[in-house]
């Protein structure tokens, strides 16, 4: 996307209208949380989130409340009725999925 000249991604988007301490706070809650959870099963993988990938899933769920659409799934979907907006590109579905599971603030 671009604007003025710009790339304007969703993760920029989100930075401009939403505080960094506030993607930060959500960042270390989310990640708190995740070393909580895994911590008596040493067999799986802690899937840590950053602030650009904060950003972007904002961004999304932002979207995802303007332009509604049946299911989550469907944002990603590669049908011609349902073509997937550019807003999605950069976060693939099941990496959207697994933060909005395991977002507890």
């Amino acid at each position: 996307m671009f604007h003025n000249g710009l790339d304007v991604t969703p993760a920029l988007l989100a930075q401009t209208w939403i505080p960094d301490n506030v993607v930060e706070a959500i960042e270390a809650k989310r990640n708190d949380y995740e070393i909580a959870r895994l911590s008596g099963e040493p067999k799986k993988r802690q899937r840590e989130v950053q602030v650009f990938g904060i950003c972007h899933f904002l961004a999304i769920f932002y979207y995802m409340g303007i332009f509604r659409l049946p299911q989550k799934y469907d944002y990603w979907s590669k049908t011609r009725t349902l073509l997937s907006p550019p807003i999605v590109d950069g976060m693939a579905r099941n990496r959207f999925i697994y933060i909005w599971q395991h977002l507890h603030l």
